[in-house]
């Protein structure tokens, strides 16, 4: 990264902090995607959904190559496979909901460019409540009410705010509604500029005493190489440990309406092993892989990373 890169962020106000941790776990091209969060009554689990919106023409993910269409509309099929998916969920864990996608909801209402900080912050105001719309009409279909929080990685600095969202949370699951997590993009900026949504949510699993962090994206588990380049490359189903020349790898995978990708979900995976609990990464567009593993405990594929015990 330039100095004309990170000075910007200087001027907005964003600490050197926030820009070092954030440069640190930056790639480029991350997947829209959705998390959630969900408790088990003899244990927790934490659950992270999939895309939500179409990218026109082809779009190269870890494994395949997905033809899909109607560039900046909203999935309402992907919305509805994800919230039912949610509800059956629901009957078994507790669960939370945090979903990325404000800016891209936005920007299929207003078609405003993403070109500055200033303009996805306008961009994720607007899709908001647009987002939260369509989840709470949609949730609705199976009986579901939800609610919004709003928090940003940096939030987790202070033991207050993480404790005050904490209770929050609690209270909407004792009365069985389902907590929405979004970043706040308004105040968050460090979030828009290197889409290190993967960060929060290894944040919300860890200091929301989740057990299992399970992310769900059109990366459908780590490779024993990048299958793009090399066709015998197969999915790892278990990782015990993470080699650090991963974590600081560029990749180059997801889509125009995010920026990310393996590395981002790596980083995850390593805090929480480090600290204990486990994550499972597996496709978004097909949930039957994470419908088998967390509803019938019996995996058929995506990688599970396990927690030093």
């Amino acid at each position: 990264f330039a100095k004309t890169d990170i000075q910007p962020l200087i001027n907005q106000g964003v600490s050197k902090n926030d820009i070092a941790a954030s440069i640190y776990s930056a790639v480029v091209n991350q997947t829209i995607t959705g998390l959630a969060q969900g408790r088990k009554i003899e244990g927790k689990v934490m659950f992270l959904g999939g895309p939500l919106f179409y990218n026109q023409g082809l779009r190269k993910s870890f494994k395949q190559t997905l033809k899909l269409s109607d560039e900046n509309a909203i999935s309402q099929s992907r919305i509805d496979n994800l919230c039912k998916f949610l509800s059956d969920l629901s009957n078994k864990f507790e669960v939370i909901l945090v979903s990325s996608g404000a800016i891209s909801a936005g920007q299929a209402k207003f078609d405003l460019p993403r070109t500055s900080v200033i303009n996805k912050q306008i961009l994720s105001s607007l899709g908001q409540p647009y987002l939260m719309e369509i989840y709470s009409n949609t949730l609705s279909k199976y009986g579901k009410m939800a609610a919004q929080i709003l928090l940003t990685a940096g939030d987790f600095d202070s033991r207050k705010i993480t404790n005050h969202a904490k209770n929050v949370i609690n209270g909407l699951l004792e009365n069985k509604i389902l907590p929405i997590i979004n970043e706040n993009d308004s105040t968050g900026i460090s979030e828009i500029v290197y889409g290190d949504n993967d960060r929060l949510s290894s944040a919300v699993a860890y200091y929301f005493d989740a057990d299992l962090l399970v992310i769900l994206s059109d990366i459908d588990g780590y490779y024993t190489a990048d299958p793009s380049l090399d066709k015998t490359a197969t999915i790892r189903p278990v990782v015990n440990s993470i080699e650090q020349s991963e974590l600081t790898k560029i990749s180059q995978t997801g889509s125009k309406h995010g920026t990310g990708g393996i590395t981002t979900k790596l980083l995850a995976a390593d805090f929480l092993m480090q600290n204990g609990k486990d994550m499972f990464l597996a496709s978004g567009f097909d949930l039957n892989v994470a419908r088998e593993f967390l509803l019938n405990s019996n995996q058929v594929g995506g990688t599970i990373f396990k927690g030093k015990r």
